[in-house]
């Protein structure tokens, strides 16, 4: 399982961050089709207990999202309107019998679970020292989920949540710890304009998001009885189950960018 997951992280990483160095168009690319695997896993999550599968209009207000982030803010807001507009006469005026608010809800959102964040990471990516920050989201993320991992495979005893029985405090710390560190590291490294407190702060919120972001897929995939939520990334499982984290990450970080501007 290990050999595997580092075969495909050693393909992946270089695609990830050859798109970010090259600019929104080849990353709005890539999250375009990232985006789309992972809100048809989303809707297959979804499906398994109730809600109506909707995966061409699913697909149609994810890309549309991600697309319009390329070219600007003004534009986003535009297109995440009319999702949302769009998404509520769709879901919540078509006939479903038997069929209940929740569920109605939960299949309505994987185009803002997925779409949404990844637009953001585009806005980022385009705003002032957009490149240093986008790479700091991404790295202190896969430093959170690698320290996370890699202290819980090795001294994790105590269950964090009955949601996902991996996860053990001493993971959970670890990851802590490493977005911390990689933070810190990557401020120095970057020339991010923020002091070192407000750096380890900066990986203290991308842990919890990415904590949340975390939990929340492995309730979902609990929910539907499944271990993974796809098959699409062999020893990751699906691309859904590789993002969890960063759809918290990366409105976290934006966030944080704007309030250095």
């Amino acid at each position: 399982m290990l050999t595997l997951r580092v075969a495909t992280a050693f393909v992946g990483i270089p695609i990830l961050f050859g798109a970010v160095l090259l600019g929104a168009p080849y990353m709005g690319a890539l999250a375009s089709i990232a985006g789309a695997f992972a809100v048809f896993e989303y809707n297959r999550l979804t499906k398994a207990y109730g809600s109506p599968p909707r995966l061409l209009f699913a697909w149609a207000l994810t890309i549309g999202m991600i697309q319009a982030a390329v070219w600007g803010p003004l534009q986003f807001l535009m297109a995440f309107a009319a999702a949302a507009l769009a998404m509520i006469i769709f879901h919540f005026t078509a006939p479903a019998p038997g069929l209940g608010l929740q569920q109605r809800l939960t299949g309505a959102m994987g185009p803002f679970h997925v779409g949404m964040p990844l637009a953001v990471a585009l806005l980022m990516r385009n705003l002032e020292n957009g490149l240093e920050w986008t790479l700091t989201a991404l790295l202190c993320t896969m430093a959170i989920d690698t320290g996370a991992y890699g202290v819980g495979k090795l001294i994790g005893r105590r269950k964090l949540t009955s949601i996902s029985p991996n996860k053990t405090w001493e993971g959970t710390i670890g990851g802590i710890l490493a977005g911390v560190l990689a933070a810190i590291g990557l401020t120095l490294l970057l020339d991010l304009p923020i002091g070192l407190p407000a750096a380890a702060a900066l990986g203290v919120t991308l842990a919890f998001g990415a904590i949340v972001g975390d939990l929340t897929v492995s309730a979902m995939k609990r929910i539907a009885g499944v271990k993974d939520t796809g098959s699409l990334l062999p020893g990751h499982g699906g691309v859904l189950d590789r993002m969890d984290s960063m759809l918290v990450t990366l409105p976290l970080a934006f966030m944080w960018q704007v309030w250095t501007l």
